[in-house]
C-alpha cells in the first residue's frame, strides 16, 4: 500500500509541474528596450508580387498539349508559382466533333462526347448517347417486369454485338 501511495504522489507532482510549466510558457516576456521590437510581418502573405509563369493549353478532349505561352501573374509573396493549365479544342476531327456534341448536349460530359466522337459505346451511356455513337440497332428485344424495363440492342449480322440496357442505361454488352 505504501508503494501505491508513493507512486500516486509522484504522478500528481509530475502533473502539477507540467501544468505550471504550460502556464509560464503562455506568458509573454516584456521587451527589455526599444531595440527588441519585432518587425511587422502580418501582411507578408497578403502582399501581391508579379511573377513570370507559363500558360499551357491542352485539348479538353484528347488531352494533348496544344501550345504554351509565357504569362505574368500576381501572386502572394510566399506562394509557389506553377504553370497554369487552360483547355481548348485541338484541330483533330474527333475533338471538333466532340466539341459540337458538347455544345448541342451540355448535360453530357466531355468524356462521353469524346467517346461518341470515336464511334464507341461504353457502360453507363444512355440510349440517346449510344444512338449518337452507333446509330439505330438492327433489332431491339424488350423485356418488361415488375422491376423495370430491360432491352437488348442487336448490332451487326449473326454473331454481332449486343448491348443491354436497364431503365435506359447501358449496363453490359456482348460481342
Amino acid at each position: 500500500m505504501c508503494c501505491g501511495i508513493g507512486c500516486l504522489v509522484v504522478i500528481l507532482s509530475i502533473i502539477i509541474m507540467a501544468a505550471v510549466g504550460m502556464h509560464r510558457s503562455n506568458e509573454q516576456t516584456p521587451l527589455k528596450n526599444a531595440r527588441d521590437t519585432y518587425p511587422d510581418t502580418s501582411d507578408v502573405g497578403t502582399r501581391l508580387f508579379t511573377r513570370q509563369t507559363e500558360v499551357v493549353v491542352f485539348c479538353a478532349y484528347c488531352g494533348k498539349k496544344i501550345r504554351s505561352r509565357p504569362a505574368t501573374v500576381e501572386v502572394p509573396a510566399l506562394a509557389v508559382v506553377q504553370p497554369r493549365r487552360e483547355y481548348a479544342v485541338c484541330s483533330h476531327p474527333q475533338c471538333q466533333k466532340a466539341a459540337k456534341l458538347r455544345a448541342k448536349h451540355p448535360d453530357w460530359s466531355t468524356d462521353v462526347c469524346y467517346t461518341i466522337a470515336q464511334r464507341k459505346a461504353q457502360i453507363g451511356m444512355t440510349k440517346d448517347q449510344v444512338l449518337a455513337a452507333w446509330g439505330k440497332p438492327r433489332d431491339i428485344n424488350r423485356t418488361v417486369n415488375p422491376f423495370g424495363t430491360s432491352e437488348q440492342w442487336c448490332y451487326g449480322d449473326i454473331g454481332g454485338t449486343y448491348l443491354y440496357f436497364d431503365d435506359g442505361v447501358m449496363t453490359s454488352f456482348q460481342d
